[in-house]
């Protein structure tokens, strides 16, 4: 599935606030609900926290949303060769296709399309829907990809989500008064905060792009055995290729006709083509 998406604006309504809370601080993973459809949804930030100034009515902060809550579950590593867990979710519950977070004793890993995509002992996996439900995670032998540990800890981070009832039309609707905080936020000193007594939520743009999950006989028919280390075709199939050699400390791939060279050249060859 694929949850909805969107943006809100978090804006100081004026009312009267106690006065260590001049600064509201918002954290990561916050939840509010819609009152139009009556779901759930959760601020996602680039960082642990964001912070609102109370102290002028004009201050904003715009925020991003998904549809959903996160949830987690836990593993153990058995310091094998090619490792697999299978987590499942609650029936009748789907996982969002793209918010699927791995951690390994504390270190997020990488998850790519394939194993054969993992370079020499990679801190990466590989995530898949699970053939009994819920999603299965793929982990390396060593040569392609790093085996957890004997006792490390696994733990899965994952958004369950309604998909397309999750989609608002902004333009159907004035989404006015309609959002309301579940969790609730803290001033700088520690203290919790409701954070529905002194912001007002807006919604900037249409939350949109919820979808239900595929079915499964048509994931059967178009799921492609494959791997990108077989194709030079973007930028990031020549990555995994020069990663896999172990010559480079660094490596990036640049798109023909984007660098300044690239560019010098074109121009004079386009002068040329014009004189």
């Amino acid at each position: 599935a694929m949850a909805a998406r969107g943006t809100l604006v978090l804006m100081y309504n004026g009312k009267k606030r106690p006065a260590f809370a001049n600064v509201v601080t918002i954290p990561n993973y916050t939840r509010l609900t819609c009152n139009e459809n009556g779901l759930t949804y959760t601020i996602v930030l680039p960082g642990e926290e964001a912070r609102l100034d109370l102290t002028s009515v004009t201050n904003m902060l715009e925020v991003n949303i998904v549809q959903g809550t996160i949830e987690y579950q836990q593993a153990t590593g058995t310091g094998d060769a090619l490792q697999s867990f299978n987590f499942q979710n609650k029936k009748g519950a789907s996982i969002d296709n793209y918010y699927v977070n791995v951690y390994v004793d504390g270190e997020k890993w990488a998850i790519v399309d394939s194993i054969l995509d993992m370079v020499f002992d990679q801190p990466a996996c590989m995530v898949k829907t699970g053939q009994t439900g819920g999603i299965d995670v793929f982990f390396g032998n060593g040569y392609n990809g790093r085996p957890p540990r004997l006792g490390s800890t696994i733990l899965v981070e994952y958004l369950i989500t309604d998909g397309e009832d999750g989609n608002l039309n902004v333009m159907n609707s004035t989404l006015k008064n309609t959002w309301k905080f579940i969790t609730s936020g803290y001033a700088l000193n520690g203290e919790e905060i409701d954070l529905n007594n002194y912001i007002n939520i807006s919604t900037k743009n249409e939350i949109m792009f919820g979808a239900i999950e595929e079915p499964l006989y048509l994931t059967r028919l178009l799921a492609p055995e494959m791997s990108r280390s077989f194709v030079l075709a973007n930028e990031n199939n020549y990555i995994y290729f020069l990663r896999k050699l172990n010559m480079f400390t660094v490596i990036d791939a640049i798109p023909g006709f984007e660098t300044f060279e690239d560019q010098y050249v074109l121009n004079k060859y386009n002068q040329a083509k014009t004189t």
